[in-house]
């Protein structure tokens, strides 16, 4: 579970300048949930597509791209460290 709350989430995304969607909020609060779990080493491909297959079980209604774009997002915004780990 994530020490952060929807707000804070909620409060990183808008602080960063972004459009707080349905769908970055869920991918952003899955990593953070995620954070600190034994495969943080895992390659982008892999981590894209645990949070697909995570979120359209949830009924979220994404493309496997957005995601890889989210999570390109995230990093040049500074969420997540180059080598994909949450910061």
């Amino acid at each position: 579970m994530s020490i952060y709350g929807s707000k804070d989430i909620f409060g990183v995304l808008k602080g960063k300048g972004m459009v707080v969607t349905p769908h970055r909020f869920r991918m952003l609060s899955y990593l953070m949930e995620e954070q600190g779990s034994d495969d943080d080493g895992d390659d982008n491909w892999y981590r894209a597509s645990r949070i697909y297959s995570a979120l359209l079980e949830e009924g979220y209604f994404i493309s496997l791209s957005s995601v890889y774009k989210n999570l390109c997002l995230f990093r040049s915004m500074g969420l997540i460290d180059p080598d994909g780990r949450d910061l």
